[in-house]
């Protein structure tokens, strides 16, 4: 017999805010090696409650005119929710990276159901987006971050 897990994050309020997909003149069948994939998200904390926090997660495939022109079909698609972190289950120093993992992961999860469900209702068929490791995806931003601050390392990306 299993025990009781008490789940320490709790989400709320998932709403799909934006789905768009629009296949073009050239579209054919997927191929599922030609898929560009760009994700941003934004994160707010609630001022009353330390332990409260709202996600959001955009996500566009071929997005690039280019690219759409090209491949034929693209998708723009953002999900968002409230997360909720029990108060004392989480080490402090930890609730804001423990959120951005677990509630990107769960909006990236969502958002790549409404994907295939849309797509495959279509001549370009179903699309099944790959996962993404969410710590991967975190450091880069940060990356992106610091570079785009810095200009010794805008600098140092030019040469």
């Amino acid at each position: 017999m299993t025990e009781s897990v008490i789940a320490p994050l709790g989400a709320g309020d998932y709403q799909l805010r934006k789905l768009v997909f629009e296949v073009g003149d050239s579209a054919g069948e997927y191929n599922r090696r030609e898929l560009s994939l760009g994700l941003s998200h934004q994160f707010g904390t609630n001022a009353e409650d330390p332990n409260a926090f709202m996600l959001s997660l955009t996500l566009g495939i071929n997005v690039d005119d280019d690219v759409f022109t090209e491949r034929g079909f693209k998708v723009e698609a953002t999900a968002a929710a409230a997360f909720h972190v029990e108060s004392g289950a989480i080490p402090e120093d930890d609730v804001v990276g423990y959120v951005l993992i677990n509630g990107l992961s769960l909006l990236y999860s969502g958002l790549r159901h409404e994907v295939m469900t849309v797509t495959g209702q279509s001549a370009v068929g179903r699309v099944t987006i790959p996962t993404v490791n969410m710590v991967e995806y975190l450091k880069s931003q940060q990356a992106e971050d610091a570079s785009a601050e810095s200009p010794v390392a805008a600098e140092d990306a030019t040469v």
